[in-house]
């Protein structure tokens, strides 16, 4: 009988585990009549895996057999397991392995006293990922539940990551279930990088594989237009923007009077999160309201802006350049500020320096 000890230590995240494992009996023998090749007194196989092992008498003294761990002889020639005469040997083949397969495996002389060499087989089923897409979804505002799990025998230990930082539990809002991670009330910065890491520690295995998930948290438009007013002059071209962040992103529509603009009949501009509705001014009809509808699969937001006829401002009464540095331009256009300027007041000018063409 051969006592066997073994240490492993596992570092997870920022602590370390120590798995002290020791003092299992190995119930295998070995009989100098009854010879294995391999001389084994265990095996340490993973499911599906292949092996065999031959078993003579010394000197071929005796006939010998295989037994399985439940004692019973193994006379099949063909088989997933089975037996082939290889030269003066009995070899035990393994097609593929099962759990089914662990335990003692013997060879037994064919002689009154019984003589027997052994192995114990120990079977591992190495982890894999099962029903953890890599990219899930989570509505704000209510619980969650992050799917990992991982198949394998030993049993997988599993913990925890957010965006490269490890999870400590117990935690006020995560908690760690067999086959994933809960998340209390989700909310939109939960979104990010989890990453499930198993381990798997035993006598015969020490093991880890991490699988990465994106949690995108799903969350109805929030409105970002500040606008509720716009003016536009006569003959002129203004943009009536509407933007609004969400996810999934969402999708716009313009109305006026109650009905929907039919985007073919007016230019309608779209860019990721915003949209405009370009106006141009020929007729006093199109003044008034106008609102916008942002939407998604979460829900909806409006935003209603007037539109208001204005006056285009005058060019700048003079412009004299009165010096000019390094990296400033000091321009005077005979503009004075006005304490409480009314809508339609000049409050600035812009400047665009052009090259000239030689």
């Amino acid at each position: 009988m051969t006592d066997t000890y073994r240490n492993c230590t596992i570092t997870m995240g920022i602590g370390v585990i120590v798995v002290f494992l020791a003092g299992f009996t190995v119930g295998a023998v070995h009989h100098e009549k009854i010879n294995l090749q391999p001389p084994v007194l265990e095996v340490v196989k993973s499911v599906n895996d292949s092996f065999f092992v031959t078993c003579n008498a010394q000197n071929n003294a005796m006939a010998v057999r295989w037994q399985n761990p439940n004692r019973g002889s193994i006379r099949e020639r063909k088989g997933r397991i089975h037996t082939e005469e290889i030269r003066d040997s009995l070899a035990l083949v393994f097609e593929h392995i099962t759990f089914a397969d662990r335990g003692e495996w013997s060879c037994l002389g064919d002689d009154a006293e019984d003589t027997k060499s052994s192995f114990r087989m120990i079977v591992n089923e190495e982890m894999s990922f099962v029903d953890t897409p890599v990219v899930q979804l989570a509505r704000e505002h209510r619980d969650a539940t992050i799917r990992c799990e991982v198949k394998g025998d030993p049993e997988p230990v599993i913990s925890w990551d957010y965006n490269g930082k490890p999870i400590q539990f117990p935690h006020e809002k995560y908690i760690k279930l067999a086959d994933g991670l809960f998340i209390k009330r989700v909310l939109r910065n939960d979104s990010g990088e989890y990453t499930c890491r198993a381990f798997q520690v035993s006598p015969s295995i020490v093991n880890s594989k991490d699988q990465r998930i994106r949690l995108n948290v799903q969350y109805k438009p929030i409105l970002l237009s500040e606008e509720y007013i716009q003016y536009i002059y006569r003959n002129g071209t203004v943009n009536l923007t509407c933007e609004a962040e969400a996810e999934p992103p969402a999708n716009f529509s313009w109305f006026r009077h109650g009905k929907r603009i039919n985007p073919r009949q007016q230019t309608i501009h779209k860019g990721h999160g915003i949209s405009q509705l370009e106006i141009t001014l020929t007729e006093a009809s199109v003044l008034g309201q106008y609102r916008c509808k942002a939407v998604n699969s979460v829900g909806n937001v409006d935003h209603e802006i007037l539109l208001k006829e204005g006056i285009k401002p005058d060019p700048p009464p003079m412009f004299v350049l009165r010096g000019v540095s390094y990296d400033i331009l000091d321009v005077d256009v005979g503009a004075t500020k006005r304490r409480e300027p009314s809508e339609m007041d000049i409050i600035g000018y812009h400047f665009e320096i052009m090259p000239v063409s030689e």
